[in-house]
């Protein structure tokens, strides 16, 4: 399920939401119910003012049929500002299905996700957007232009789809996941399947980092430089449960987010040595 698919099983029930509301408008209303920071979603980098606005084209860009553009922008500023907000998104399903009908919805999101039912609705679409925001973060737009360092013009040796970008950016979904599962909320719906997905992701995403470490090839480390080596330890001294940390458990060094840490830290310098 694309991001395109997402908006449409949302089918013409955003009319009943908010009077004279388009569909491009509800693209970002929908967006801004995902995230504790709007201001990432409404501007292009987050810049509050007029010439960063993102208007009704390009919202419409973001679902269209043909040529649609990439969320990634939204998506990767989403996730790397640890904005998340899963609670803030089912109250927005909530009120989304007292002015349209509730099995509507479900018909059109079984066709996508057939293990859904009534209970667990609003749970599993939760769920299938942040992984939608998770796929669009990992591929890069194509047709934005990053900003040109004039101090380090080969500031891009690592590709994003190097070994160490890929792994970098599962390390940070395993942040948020973690830190998702460690303030759980409970909302009364569905709270223990919500639950086991968040915790079925985490140990997929961390299999698959620890699949992508022992890839590293031993024989790209030279005499100077034992970055991979150290790599592999850092990932291998982790467990998924490792990553199951609060905001404040993280930022403080412990034990237990030591390697997590170190782990960040030995990836960018990868990108910078390799």
């Amino acid at each position: 399920m694309n991001f395109g698919e997402f908006i449409n099983a949302f089918g013409t029930g955003y009319k009943n939401l908010i009077v004279g509301l388009t569909k491009p408008y509800f693209c970002r209303h929908l967006l801004c119910n995902i995230t504790k920071d709007e201001t990432v979603v409404v501007y292009i980098d987050g810049i509050k003012d007029k010439a960063h606005e993102r208007g009704e084209s390009a919202f419409q860009a973001f679902y269209r049929n043909k040529d649609r553009r990439s969320l990634h922008p939204i998506a990767e500023s989403i996730l790397n500002s640890n904005s998340l907000d899963t609670s803030k998104f089912i109250l927005f399903l909530e009120d989304y299905c007292k002015g349209y009908y509730k099995e509507k919805l479900l018909t059109n999101f079984k066709k996508y996700l057939p293990s859904t039912t009534s209970s667990t609705l609003f749970e599993d679409v939760t769920n299938e957007f942040i992984r939608i925001l998770k796929e669009e973060a990992a591929i890069p737009d194509k047709r934005r232009k990053e900003p040109v360092s004039l101090n380090n013009s080969n500031s891009a040796k690592v590709s994003d789809d190097s070994l160490e970008a890929k792994m970098s950016r599962l390390l940070k979904a395993l942040i948020i996941t973690g830190r998702e599962i460690a303030e759980f909320k409970s909302t009364g719906v569905g709270d223990n399947i919500r639950r086991s997905r968040l915790v079925e992701t985490l140990k997929d995403d961390f299999e698959q980092l620890l699949a992508l470490s022992n890839q590293l090839n031993q024989d790209e480390i030279d005499e100077n430089s034992s970055i991979y080596s150290d790599i592999r330890a850092s990932v291998q001294s982790l467990t998924a449960e490792n990553f199951v940390l609060s905001t404040s458990q993280f930022m403080i060094l412990s034990a237990k987010n030591y390697h997590i840490h170190r782990l960040s830290d030995l990836l960018k310098e990868a990108k910078g040595h390799f």
